[in-house]
């Protein structure tokens, strides 16, 4: 059910259990008592960086009683704040004109993730750097999207078949603007892969759309349309998701790795900590409606051991990859190169469909036809042949 990363002389070095136990910590507004290796700090806050999750330890204040830690916190956090005002503030000037241009064309459309969520759940849109918008169109508008789009200037950022392969099997297309650098749109109809728990319907998502003013100097009467809280909550759940599938484990090293995903589990934190189990039950249902109920589950389990913040009434329910260790849940989430036990991803998606078998048999189909065809749409590069 799961694979072994496998090692070499060349494999990243292991985030020693220290550095380890001193994210958790920061991230669950603990104490850090003095004194820290400098080289520890360092590790601690470049992991930080690297995830995203440096904009929730602003928001909470990192607490220590090591002044060199805190110099060194407050370096990152200029450099990282920075970094997110220059490319947040492209984004939402590229995202409000990508929102006209579908306006123009009569598409109802959502914009997800990025700046706009962030000023959703902390108040201000520059929590982490995005360099990307991502849309979310009905299905049957999806090509009169990219179509809207490419008459204001966009075009696939990808060749023919591989663009194919994509707006087919994953639901989305990658967009660029050849005149700004940096920065592109995921047009999406499906907000989940084949190999996640996928949702065909998007519809209810756009019954309850909530207009959010742009919040730029010049641009303050622009609204933009956002899903509303519940739905926002559930983008967060299926980034979680989508992180605990995909290629090989030994594949999987910070550098290539999802590096936003622990800032997504930040995220849904926020929202899910203060809730009542009254409260938490009905996000269930909510989730349940929208066909996400396993995903929901899962991603609930990551934030519980992430911030060791218990849900009991997760107690009702059955455990999702309950093989799968609280550790490796960690580790998956903020060290990849040292995960022991990864869930395959058609063993996660067995999992998410909680033994329905036709919904099994289904997911899996799909799944395993997306392989084909993008093994044949999209084949690997050929190695070099030998002169020898």
């Amino acid at each position: 059910m799961t694979q072994v990363p496998r090692t070499s002389p060349d494999s990243p070095p292991s985030y020693d259990r220290r550095c380890k136990d001193i994210t958790l910590s920061i991230l669950r507004g603990d104490t850090i008592p003095a004194p820290v290796p400098p080289e520890v700090a360092d590790q601690v806050l470049q992991r930080l960086v690297l995830t995203g999750a440096l904009g929730y330890v602003d928001q909470i204040g990192l607490k220590s009683e090591d002044a060199d830690l805190l110099a060194a916190y407050d370096a990152y956090r200029t450099r990282f704040k920075l970094d997110a005002m220059r490319s947040n503030h492209i984004c939402l000037q590229r995202t409000a004109h990508v929102s006209e241009a579908l306006t123009q064309a009569g598409l109802t459309h959502l914009i997800v993730k990025g700046p706009l969520r962030q000023m959703q759940t902390y108040g201000t849109a520059y929590t982490r750097p995005s360099k990307d918008t991502d849309v979310l169109v009905a299905p049957k508008d999806f090509q009169a999207a990219i179509e809207a789009l490419k008459a204001n200037g966009y075009r696939p950022g990808m060749e023919g078949r591989r663009e194919k392969w994509y707006k087919d099997f994953q639901g989305q297309l990658h967009m660029v603007d050849d005149q700004v650098s940096g920065w592109s749109i995921d047009l999406h109809k499906h907000l989940t892969p084949p190999q996640a728990e996928r949702v065909s319907d998007h519809s209810q998502w756009f019954s309850e759309i909530i207009f959010t003013p742009l919040g730029l100097r010049g641009q303050d009467k622009t609204q933009l349309p956002i899903p509303n809280m519940d739905y926002a909550n559930l983008v967060s759940v299926l980034n979680i998701v989508k992180s605990l599938h995909g290629r090989a484990a030994e594949q999987k090293t910070l550098a290539g790795w999802r590096r936003s995903t622990l800032a997504h589990v930040c995220d849904l934190y926020v929202h899910v900590k203060d809730m009542s189990d009254q409260d938490l039950n009905a996000f269930l249902r909510h989730s349940k409606q929208a066909g996400l109920l396993s995903s929901s589950l899962l991603a609930l389990r990551v934030v519980q051991v992430i911030f060791d913040h218990p849900f009991s009434m997760l107690a009702a329910h059955r455990t999702l990859l309950a093989e799968i260790s609280d550790e490796d849940l960690i580790n998956i989430t903020l060290s990849p190169d040292d995960v022991t036990r990864w869930p395959t991803p058609h063993h996660l998606l067995i999992d998410l469909c909680r033994g329905d078998i036709l919904k099994m048999a289904r997911h899996l189909s799909w799944y395993l036809v997306s392989i084909l065809a993008r093994r044949v749409l999209v084949p690997a590069p050929s190695l070099p042949v030998s002169s020898s």
